[in-house]
């Protein structure tokens, strides 16, 4: 076996890795001023995995579980046609990125609103759902492309 077909990896290399992404939060202000979204993200996406599709949709007469593919595809679908605005505002408008990450922000806000606000007979039919999920496709949206941009 050659030199340059191993894989094994040094403990300098090791180290690097390590202590690349402190050195990054530490460096990088950026990063820090993203962990809010970061979190309303992951918050969000909590609350849809384990309440709203595991409680409502998958108990609810009119979805069911049956339902919930559909739903998570249309979350999905929203967030990849979401992208091209984002980015043609973010490119072409002063300060754009900055509106679109708190478009995302005030989408993920806006599902837990939502879901805190509407009651359970009515949460858990297709209109309201339709709605619900996606406002999360455009919060995802963003999360999916303008923040991990800042990242790339």
């Amino acid at each position: 076996m050659k030199a340059n077909d191993d894989k094994s990896i040094s403990w300098s290399e090791l180290y690097e890795a390590v202590v690349a992404v402190p050195l990054q939060v530490r460096d990088d202000s950026r990063i820090s001023l993203l962990a809010p979204f970061v979190f309303g993200f992951g918050i969000t996406t909590a609350m849809f995995g384990y309440y709203v599709n595991a409680d409502i949709v998958s108990e609810s007469n009119s979805l069911g579980t049956e339902a919930l593919g559909f739903l998570e595809a249309w979350s999905y679908f929203v967030a990849v046609i979401s992208a091209y605005p984002y980015a043609y505002m973010a490119n072409h408008f002063k300060r754009g990125q900055d509106w679109v990450i708190q478009f995302g922000s005030l989408a993920f806000l806006s599902c837990g609103v939502l879901v805190l606000s509407i009651p359970l007979e009515n949460l858990g039919t297709w209109g309201v759902m339709i709605v619900v999920k996606g406002m999360y496709g455009l919060g995802r949206g963003v999360f999916e492309g303008s923040c991990r941009a800042v990242y790339a």
